[in-house]
């Protein structure tokens, strides 16, 4: 994630010259985080300790699912009414567990995907893995006028047009299919590819998540952590979409579900300083500094002011995040 100041906008907090900033309250007594190891501080010796590579075993540990893997029996899949399905804790879980991690049923790698490709690699599932398949929830049957796959994507080459309107297709008709059910249910398993996770594909959505996905290469498997404590009978959702995004950019990345979102960050016509409206006023700052910064990151030679400058704005990015309770990877990233 870019980030960097901008002098347009107040920032919602006025925090101390001697405010200090960690990844604390990502998970417990130490976070894992792009191979370094972040000690908690809590007395002054400890203050002074400084980020550490992790030691091969860790990362290992970290990869393979060992001393961070919770046990069997924290969720399941429960029926709610006009929502389908859902995911909920059967125990509380604490901040940073480790709820599942699934392989996936079906993958697509070629992200040029035609319908010809998704049936083929269905083919080669068992009867008991299609019906699987098949009865996971899609979006389809929506209004045409929202996905003319002309207006919106075009020009696009002869192959990518053919897939614009196979996915096309699939959205508005008035029966499920396979590749409606990929759409609504795919999860990305690296930059280019996606596949189904049939238990993760039951954790539904929201902008105010507890919980966390992320796909690891090495086990091949999709990871779901909790975020935040999670307490007995609440349900588990983590985010579909970019959470730094603004409400209706948000609701247009939730009509590809089939579904308008109702969390407390979505609701409109709230009143200034309400909870909904600090939300959408930190997202925006969160999604300002991003932008502002996309470029300036990446320079070879920065300045100490450049350099102090970008610092100040992860300070403040991580603060906003850790306000909005959303501690996911960018705060991990920071």
């Amino acid at each position: 994630m870019a980030l960097a100041t901008s002098t347009s906008f107040q920032p919602l907090l006025d925090l101390p010259d001697n405010t200090k900033f960690g990844v604390d309250g990502l998970t417990s007594t130490q976070s894992l985080l792009d191979g370094y190891i972040f000690e908690k501080v809590d007395t002054p010796e400890r203050e002074k300790a400084k980020p550490r590579l992790a030691s091969e075993r860790e990362m290992q540990d970290l990869a393979m699912n060992t001393n961070m893997t919770a046990g069997p029996a924290l969720s399941e899949v429960r029926h709610i009414a006009e929502k389908g399905y859902g995911t909920f804790a059967l125990v509380d879980i604490p901040r940073g567990t480790r709820i599942m991690s699934e392989a996936p049923l079906i993958v697509m790698e070629n992200p040029r995907w035609l319908t010809a490709d998704l049936e083929k690699e269905f083919s080669k599932l068992s009867p008991d893995d299609q019906a699987a398949y098949m009865s996971l929830h899609s979006a389809h049957g929506q209004n045409p006028q929202y996905w003319d796959p002309v207006k919106r994507n075009a020009p696009l080459s002869a192959n990518a047009m053919e897939r614009v309107e196979e996915q096309y297709a699939a959205r508005i008709a008035p029966e499920k299919s396979l590749v409606s059910i990929f759409q609504t249910n795919c999860m990305g398993i690296d930059e280019r590819g996606a596949g189904v996770f049939l238990k993760c594909a039951r954790i539904n959505h929201s902008c105010m998540p507890n919980a966390f996905f992320s796909y690891n290469a090495r086990t091949g498997k999709e990871n779901i952590h909790s975020i935040k404590t999670i307490k007995a009978g609440d349900e588990i959702t983590i985010c579909y979409c970019d959470p730094f995004n603004d409400t209706a950019k948000r609701a247009w990345h939730m009509r590809h579900y089939g579904f308008t979102c109702v969390c407390e960050a979505c609701w409109e016509n709230q009143p200034f300083g309400s909870k909904t409206d600090l939300s959408f006023q930190r997202r925006y700052r969160l999604r300002e500094i991003s932008d502002q910064t996309a470029d300036d990151i990446n320079k070879l030679f920065p300045s100490t002011d450049h350099l102090m400058r970008l610092v100040n704005a992860l300070s403040e990015a991580a603060m906003l995040l850790i306000q909005e309770d959303l501690k996911v990877a960018e705060l991990g990233r920071m």
